[in-house]
């Protein structure tokens, strides 16, 4: 059998071809790898949400959540309290005398404790009574104060003054107010939420417990649900 014999210069060469060979498959490699690694950050980059529009609120332990698509709102709240009853009300029941309204409660609510909340429409007027707490329009900031609005009897919102002791539930989000009150048999827990719905101006929640029985409990829990809602 032949043999070949490589001499000095065939030695370099081969060395050299075998070196590029190396050298290009290594560049190749570089490059898959950068691709992929710049398609994984484009991919965590387009998934990733974004915290300062993020207004979604953990449930807490104990709690459940209430999703009202039609109405636009969701908020979490104790389980033990009941499922809430949602009724709509218009022009064709006694105590409207203008547009609509929401109420909703819980079946919680009883002589010890009433929990509520209610939604007015825009252009709401109700019939002649005393108003309460869920027939707030909302509010407006005015003075370093919060100021309540009811509409009057042109379907307009007025300034009734401000709310004592009112305070933001959550300074980091556009959020509600939440303030305490007394009326002749009740201490209230109140919260307002402005709303953006073309329909609807505000949402409330109360919670009325006689004078000398707060259950403090109760007022806590209620404040934790206030700052979970969410506007859909």
């Amino acid at each position: 059998m032949q043999k070949y014999k490589l001499n000095h210069t065939g030695s370099i060469l081969l060395v050299s071809l075998l070196a590029l060979i190396l050298i290009g498959a290594g560049v190749l490699m570089y490059m898959r790898v950068s691709d992929s690694t710049t398609d994984t950050d484009n991919n965590t980059n387009t998934n990733q949400t974004n915290p300062s529009n993020n207004t979604s609120q953990e449930i807490p332990d104990g709690f459940v959540e209430y999703i009202n698509e039609d109405l636009g709102i969701s908020f979490s709240y104790p389980g033990e309290w009941g499922e809430p009853q949602v009724t709509i009300l218009d022009e064709q029941d006694d105590s409207v005398e203008q547009g609509s309204i929401v109420r909703g409660t819980f079946s919680l609510s009883s002589d010890i404790a009433q929990i509520v909340f209610g939604m007015n429409s825009r252009n709401y007027i109700s019939a002649p009574r005393g108003g309460g707490p869920v027939d707030y329009q909302g509010y407006v900031a005015k003075n370093g104060d919060f100021v309540q609005l009811f509409n009057d009897v042109s379907g307009e919102p007025v300034e009734l003054g401000a709310i004592d002791n009112a305070k933001a539930i959550d300074q980091s989000r556009e959020s509600g107010i939440i303030f305490e009150y007394e009326d002749q048999n009740y201490s209230h827990s109140t919260a307002i939420f402005n709303l953006k719905n073309s329909i609807y101006s505000s949402l409330n929640f109360d919670l009325a417990q006689p004078q000398g029985q707060v259950d403090e409990d109760l007022v806590k829990m209620f404040e934790r649900m206030t700052q979970t809602f969410n506007e859909l």
